[in-house]
């Protein structure tokens, strides 16, 4: 670490992004830490606050929206910069920049140019504090020592999630019935995604992944239809 440069996170379970984020930020002069882990990031960031927090929305242990919940609510860390990372080097695209940034200040994908990643940095280090007024309500996070109820949760997010990114594509094909083929890839991964962060232990005989993502396309047709 090199005193009296800005400091900067990264949270991102991909190993190419987070090379790659490393070595644009540091030939920027920037002290630059990064990590697969959200609980990691948080524990940096409760030891010195960055200037900026780049993270993704899939961490190895914790959602990267679960870190900007908690860094919003927290106010050491209310007002520090998180710039949301979308990627090309894993399997799960999101094809578009997300309709919402749940409370983050900016959104890049790797592979941008040079001029445009700095637009993002100047956007981020100059722009006013964004309060935590500004990310859009999401399913709160379920009370400690129940972890089915937990596991419920995260399965939510991950769908609604998929939605955020596409609601119109989401929506058609939620109407005619296809929402399952239209987005296999993404249901896949977010599944894979859920058995990974939730033991058989609490899974058992059930699916909750799947329970769930019938749970919320019932509650959209009938949001549509109404």
């Amino acid at each position: 670490m090199t005193h009296g440069r800005p400091l900067v996170i990264v949270a991102d379970s991909a190993d190419g992004l987070r090379r790659w984020l490393r070595g644009e930020l540091e030939r920027r002069r920037f002290d630059v830490q990064v990590t697969a882990s959200g609980k990691q990031a948080l524990a940096w960031i409760d030891e010195r606050p960055p200037r900026v927090f780049f993270v993704s929305p899939f961490l190895d242990d914790v959602l990267g929206f679960e870190v900007i919940d908690r860094m919003r609510a927290s106010e050491p860390t209310r007002y520090t910069k998180i710039v949301l990372v979308g990627a090309l080097f894993r399997a799960y695209r999101y094809h578009a920049p997300p309709k919402s940034l749940y409370g983050a200040d900016a959104y890049i994908e790797e592979g941008i140019t040079d001029e445009e990643f700095d637009k993002v940095l100047a956007s981020v280090l100059k722009a006013p504090a964004a309060g935590p007024e500004t990310a859009p309500p999401r399913a709160p996070l379920a009370a400690p020592g129940d972890p089915l109820e937990e596991a419920r949760t995260l399965a939510r997010i991950i769908i609604s999630d998929i939605f955020i990114y596409r609601p119109t594509r989401a929506r058609r094909s939620i109407m005619r019935g296809c929402f399952e083929e239209v987005f296999a890839e993404d249901l896949e991964f977010g599944s894979e995604y859920f058995n990974k962060r939730i033991p058989e232990s609490i899974r058992g005989n059930r699916d909750i992944f799947r329970e769930a993502l019938q749970e919320f396309l019932a509650i959209k047709k009938k949001e549509y239809l109404a």
